[in-house]
């Protein structure tokens, strides 16, 4: 029987630790165990650790610590801990409604067609203007995207949700810097491992509710590029990050026409953001400000 080892790095996640570990011990696992789920918690100051104790099974553990020193750190602690047949890496504040969604995520690796797999990430319905605006732009994102390469590519790498081969978590550990999503595919590839885009696989998030919270997360994405530039060469980023134009008007004048004031008005914010991002010269590490108005799972 093939077995798995589910890992979240968790800070300051009390309002949703426990729902995430309840849908994880009530997945359906033919065909695989669930050996261990450990939350790593970062240092947290709230009552993460306590609620994450809460779920009663005997496959949780909690590792409580002190200082915070990042989702990379935390992420690393994880996978020097697994030993089994896969790792899955998930964020504390998702939802997951399918109660298959452990077995979809992790098949193609158990049927040694990949080594790194990635769920489709949904928003949550908006409850705001802004987040009308950056959900419409999320749809289109994801259209886009999906139209490379069946899917298979560094976009739809995210970090919510993704599960290694052990031979793939294994082989690397990650960096102290942004962008450790992207930073998994890119090492994925340049070793010559598999990547596969699970999209029947869904997790849920709840989209930022101020620009303030936006601007974390948009900018901390945009200079993701520049840091991986530490690691990785140059024409390579430049082939991975490259979004074909054709597909970028396409799939943009699509939705314009279905939703013209939000698309729009996302293009003015995301150009604003690319500015800020320009001009922001402080070099981030895996200690990374936090958007709390995403983290409120309604």
């Amino acid at each position: 029987m093939k077995t798995i080892t589910i890992g979240i790095p968790a800070y300051n996640e009390e309002s949703s630790i426990a729902q995430i570990l309840r849908t994880l011990v009530n997945q359906k696992t033919n065909g695989f165990v669930v050996k261990q789920i450990i939350v790593a918690s970062d240092g947290s100051s709230d009552s993460t650790v306590s609620e994450a104790e809460s779920v009663s099974s005997k496959n949780i553990m909690v590792i409580d610590g002190k200082e915070r020193k990042g989702a990379t750190y935390r992420q690393n602690q994880i996978m020097s801990m697994a030993n089994t047949d896969c790792l899955v890496l998930i964020n504390a504040d998702i939802v997951i409604k399918d109660r298959l969604f452990l077995k979809k995520i992790i098949t193609p690796i158990l049927d040694n067609k990949a080594d790194l797999t990635s769920s489709i990430v949904e928003p949550l319905e908006p409850e705001n203007v802004l987040q009308k605006i950056l959900y419409a732009s999320h749809i289109l994102k994801n259209d886009i995207y999906e139209a490379i390469n069946e899917g298979n590519n560094l976009f739809t790498c995210h970090g919510a949700a993704r599960a290694f081969s052990k031979r793939l978590y294994t082989s690397f550990t990650f960096q102290d810097r942004p962008g450790e999503d992207a930073y998994s595919y890119l090492v994925t590839k340049q070793n010559n491992f598999r990547y596969a885009y699970v999209s029947n696989a869904i997790c849920y998030i709840q989209l930022p509710a101020s620009l303030h919270d936006h601007k974390k997360q948009s900018v901390r994405y945009l200079k993701s590029s520049v840091y991986m530039a530490e690691f990785f060469e140059e024409n390579f980023l430049s082939k991975e990050y490259t979004l074909p134009l054709k597909i970028r008007i396409e799939k943009t004048l699509k939705h314009l026409i279905h939703k013209p004031l939000e698309v729009s008005l996302y293009i003015v914010i995301y150009y604003t953001m690319n500015l800020v991002s320009f001009f922001t010269k402080s070099k981030e590490t895996g200690k990374w400000a936090i958007s709390t108005s995403s983290k409120k799972i309604s």
